[in-house]
């Protein structure tokens, strides 16, 4: 069973990063006639998300099971060669050169491949890829249980959005406080974007990849750190986050340059 699972696992993570995508574009369309039912599709696709995650964690787990290190072993061996004042010797240098050449033995297993090759630019290629294993799964099953904790708790912040919304932070010019239009679906809708791109974020298979899921939790954290737009302190948290990140930004294009140039590939 575990076996099947993990012959589908990348089709399973691929439709788990693209349940928020497909939420976003549906509140996007109909969010102002949705509601509050805005707010159940985005959790709904995100926890959609986390048992998709979960299933694959645990067929992962069925097949490749941690194993105890080595080194507890070796560490052993090593205490006990020590006691018997034999260190040292040909015969324990011969027994360390053939642990280290065992090492690669013990390689943690990763399944990668590509869903689309997007171009190919002499040998470049541009794909959208994955890169699976323990540790893209643990983040994938902590990042889905996260963001719907998150989405359930914003149901209930949230719920002043639902209607018209006097925004007593926010003083016009005549000496009235702003009074708006509820955003609540826009809300959940950056949720679903934003979740979208930390998955994508996890599952990429290649540096470009990283880079564009990157920016892409940029450009989403500025929308829902700047949500109430029209105040001050928020305008200005989401200006000095968007800042931040441009300037590493900055210098990941550089590190990318240098690995195009120096290695012609992603």
């Amino acid at each position: 069973m575990a076996d099947q699972l993990l012959t589908f696992m990348p089709a399973m993570l691929g439709v788990a990063v693209l349940l928020p995508l497909a939420s976003f574009f549906v509140i996007l369309a109909f969010g102002t006639k949705l509601g509050k039912n805005a707010a159940y599709l985005a959790t709904a696709a995100i926890v959609g998300a986390g048992l998709l995650s979960f299933i694959c964690l645990f067929a992962w787990l069925g097949k490749h099971y941690p194993q105890p290190s080595h080194g507890e072993h070796g560490g052993e061996h090593a205490h006990a060669a020590d006691a018997h004042g034999h260190s040292g010797t040909k015969h324990d240098d011969d027994a360390a050169d053939a642990t280290h050449a065992n090492s690669g033995a013990d390689k943690k297993p990763a399944y990668t491949g590509t869903y689309w090759l997007l171009g190919q630019f002499g040998k470049l290629q541009v794909t959208i890829s994955y890169y699976i294993d323990s540790l893209t799964l643990v983040m994938f099953c902590m990042v889905t249980l996260i963001a719907s904790c998150i989405h359930f708790y914003a149901i209930g912040y949230m719920h002043d959005e639902l209607h018209d919304v006097t925004d007593h932070e926010v003083t016009l010019r005549s000496g009235q406080h702003l009074h708006r239009p509820g955003r609540f679906h826009r809300f959940f809708q950056f949720l679903s974007l934003f979740c979208f791109s930390m998955l994508g974020l996890v599952l990429a298979g290649n540096v470009a990849m990283v880079f564009v899921f990157w920016e892409l939790v940029g450009a989403c954290s500025y929308f829902l750190i700047g949500f109430y737009t029209e105040r001050k302190s928020a305008s200005n948290a989401a200006n000095k986050a968007f800042i931040v990140n441009r300037v590493g930004d900055f210098g990941m294009i550089i590190g990318l340059m240098a690995l195009w140039t120096g290695l012609g590939t992603f």
